[in-house]
Formats: C-alpha cells, sequence, structure tokens
C-alpha cells in the first residue's frame, strides 16, 4: 500500500502540472471544473494501479 501512495503521488504531481502548462499554453486560463478534478484524481489513480500490479513482486512459485 505504501508503495502505491508514492506511485500515486509522484503521478498526481505530474499530471496535475502537466495538465496546468497545457492548459495556459492552449488557453492562457486553467478551469477547474467538476471534469477537471475528476480527471486529476481518477488518471493518475489508474496509472499507479497499472504500475503497483505491473511492478509486483510475483512472490513464491508453486511448489514443485
Amino acid at each position: 500500500m505504501r508503495r502505491f501512495l508514492w506511485i500515486w503521488l509522484t503521478l498526481l504531481g505530474a499530471f496535475w502540472a502537466g495538465y496546468t502548462v497545457v492548459a495556459l499554453a492552449v488557453s492562457g486560463w486553467v478551469g477547474w471544473d467538476a471534469e477537471a478534478t475528476l480527471q486529476l484524481l481518477t488518471i493518475p489513480v489508474s496509472q499507479a494501479l497499472v504500475l503497483c500490479w505491473v511492478t509486483r513482486d510475483p512472490g513464491p512459485g508453486p511448489p514443485s
């Protein structure tokens, strides 16, 4: 769980910074409506879940 939290916080910061830079470059302002807030929370969570699953410890194999 701790690894997931660190990955999620890192991705959240990167997504937030990228979203802000792109929004400012395209329109000159950042609109924080409900859709933007939902994306800000769900995209890093889904990325962190995928990264945790891909980088998980496979654990002990089946007994031979």
